[in-house]
């Protein structure tokens, strides 16, 4: 009996763990921004016409790491347009020396074009507030996020609501 009540306890503790990560996959995708060498803060916070400008004429491009199973690096570019519209396109490579290559799995619904989806963004209160089209059809919120620079470096800190793995270190095309 002494032996029974350790396992039932490090069984349940495992199950919750295991059920928050789940969670925790099911809300985010499995990417991963890298530690940057500046806090975000109202002081370094992107507003205005700082926010807007590059926002409606560039195309935003994140870097990321996916984990799990099939890890790699990605790369998704989001054209945000001055209409309010949003091309997101990903692209995906097993490691820094291989060749980037459209992802296949972004957008099962596409047949045509699996490696691209659509959505739609503005700025409120200082915040890009993005949404992809398939995720709003299903009853997802809008992610909701805040940009910093510093030293150079723009980064984007998640508010609220699914991150599209966004949250990190940005450039601009």
């Amino acid at each position: 009996m002494r032996l029974w009540v350790p396992v039932c306890v490090a069984l349940l503790l495992a199950a919750g763990t295991g059920a928050g990560r789940a969670q925790q996959q099911q809300g985010e995708p499995g990417c991963v921004p890298e530690t940057l060498p500046f806090a975000a803060n109202t002081a370094n916070q992107l507003t205005g016409k700082a926010l807007s400008g590059p926002l409606g004429s560039k195309t935003l491009v994140a870097l990321r790491t996916r984990t799990g199973r099939g890890a790699r690096q990605l790369r998704f570019k989001f054209t945000l347009r001055p209409d309010g519209s949003a091309l997101i396109r990903c692209e995906g490579r097993p490691d820094e020396a291989g060749a980037w290559q459209p992802c296949r799995q972004f957008n099962p619904e596409n047949t045509q074009a699996p490696d691209r989806d659509l959505g739609t963004w503005r700025i409120e209160a200082d915040q890009l507030v993005f949404q992809r089209i398939r995720f709003s059809a299903a009853g997802r919120d809008e992610g909701r996020f805040t940009f910093h620079r510093a030293s150079g470096v723009v980064e984007i800190r998640r508010l609220s609501g699914p991150g599209f793995c966004l949250p990190g270190a940005v450039t601009f095309e």
